[in-house]
């Protein structure tokens, strides 16, 4: 009994001091204006960092940057304008495209270099385009969290964490169909936050047509796509709006300019993506259709990919049988490692304390996210929450289905796949922490924490360990020429 007093009297003790701080604390408020100034610094970090790697970092080091700069090339050789490709011409480096539904920023891209003099610096161009998308994307992610909080604090560290999470930025410029798949993720959760707040019907239509238009990006997309409209008509059917007469007529009441442009680009939108995937369930039976299924073995053998699964399953790796308890720990670890870390076509490593001191503050936060009272304004956090958990959840279980299948734990685990979601998780787990740290210097000295091991294990980490290898020209007529 008298240990039990001594610690409670502790803790009162320690809760009073905490109180006094707190007090202290409260007159140091950041106005509107210093906070737009951080998030203006903070973007300018960001954009550093972009050209600086996109200049300096040298060709085909970005994870299979040669493969999409090829397909490209592959569009920009037709002789029509139509993203539709009925014949490979022999080409089969790339895999399978005639089916392949993740062609549309391949398609654009290779419409931006047919624009004048663009083609005598591709090379440029091209990762500038990555830039813009980038920029884009942090633009996106601070509209989000202007509409989630008041709390100038706790967007200012979401957005902290956001750009110096290294593998985040260092493919934010690469050539690469990643970086518009996460600029239209989080437009998309964007969308669904003004539909959940408004239920206005020009936001839900918007929503359908950026989710047609990215799953033409890449088809990882779809899962994403699929959850947030199960969540969408949840909502739409507990608020009683679910009524398809009423929508018309709301759709009906809109500026006819609107109305007209948003059905114009809708029927684009379904159309595309009807032509891939729906005609490729009822042709295939399969959203994506397996390479051999279209053209011989022979020819899928030229795709490294394909090459490479033919013959892990002819002749198993020895990880094919480990449990899904031993496997989930290690997928979060590699995880974890290759967000926070370098792991493309050169390996630069991670910096421990980053990776496994984020690692740590992901997992608290959805401890203390599953732990919370599920009320009020949380509720909407549950359902972004959930939205990002099932998301990393299907990631994990194909790398577990590839596991099972191939049997060499690490091969096509990259922690940059759930970048769709990554910024509002990241948010998320953060907001709960914060509720768990209720007083100001806990969260002072959580922050200092965090800047220490991001600035240590981020950019500076880069510029301490990277060699002579990770650099070189920063633009050429043919940048891939010395890889043939």
């Amino acid at each position: 009994m008298g240990l039990r007093k001594s610690i409670k009297k502790i803790k009162t003790r320690i809760t009073k001091i905490l109180e006094k701080i707190d007090e202290k604390l409260e007159k140091f408020k950041l106005s509107d204006r210093v906070y737009w100034i951080f998030v203006g610094l903070l973007f300018g970090w960001l954009l550093f960092q972009l050209v600086y790697f996109a200049v300096n970092v040298r060709y085909n080091i970005i994870p299979d940057e040669i493969h999409h700069y090829k397909v490209i090339h592959f569009y920009l050789g037709k002789k029509d304008l139509l993203p539709f490709i009925s014949d490979q011409g022999g080409q089969f480096f790339f895999g399978e495209l005639t089916r392949n539904p993740s062609y549309l920023y391949h398609y654009i891209a290779s419409l931006l270099l047919r624009i004048p003099g663009f083609l005598q610096r591709e090379f440029l161009v091209l990762r500038t385009f990555s830039i813009v998308m980038s920029a884009a994307s942090f633009v996106t992610f601070v509209m989000i969290l202007e509409e989630l909080t008041n709390r100038k604090y706790l967007k200012l560290l979401s957005i902290f964490i956001y750009t110096n999470t290294l593998m985040l930025v260092f493919t934010g410029m690469g050539i690469s169909y990643d970086v518009p798949l996460n600029l239209m993720s989080l437009i998309s959760i964007l969308l669904l936050i003004k539909i959940f707040k408004t239920y206005e019907i020009k936001y839900l239509l918007i929503f359908f047509i950026v989710g047609f238009f990215s799953s033409l990006i890449k088809f990882t997309y779809a899962p994403l796509f699929f959850i947030q409209t199960i969540f969408i008509l949840g909502a739409y059917i507990n608020a009683g709006k679910f009524n398809i007469r009423e929508l018309m007529r709301e759709a009906w009441q809109m500026p006819k300019w609107l109305l007209g442009l948003i059905v114009i680009i809708g029927l684009l939108s379904f159309g595309l993506f009807a032509e891939k995937y729906l005609v490729n369930l009822v042709k295939y039976q399969a959203l994506v259709p397996a390479c051999e299924e279209i053209h011989t073995h022979e020819e899928c053998m030229q795709n490294g990919v394909y090459e490479r699964n033919y013959y892990f399953k002819a002749d198993p790796g020895p990880d094919r049988y480990m449990s899904m308890l031993v496997f989930i720990p290690r997928y979060a670890i590699r995880a974890a490692e290759t967000v926070f870390g370098l792991t493309a076509h050169l390996d630069l490593g991670v910096a421990k304390v980053t990776a496994y001191g984020m690692l740590a503050i992901f997992a608290a936060g959805v401890i203390l996210f599953l732990n919370s009272k599920l009320k009020g304004k949380n509720r909407f956090y549950v359902v972004l929450m959930s939205i990002s958990v099932f998301y990393i959840g299907v990631v994990m279980a194909n790398n577990y289905f590839f596991l099972s299948e191939f049997g060499w734990f690490g091969v096509a685990l990259q922690g940059r796949y759930i970048f769709p979601v990554y910024p509002i998780f990241l948010f998320l787990t953060n907001f709960y922490l914060f509720d768990f740290l209720k007083y100001r210097l806990l969260k002072i000295i959580y922050t200092m924490f965090l800047v220490i091991i991001l600035v240590t294990g981020g950019f500076m980490y880069f510029m301490r360990n990277a060699g002579p290898e990770w650099f070189g020209p920063d633009d050429s007529s043919q940048p891939w020429a010395h890889l043939e």
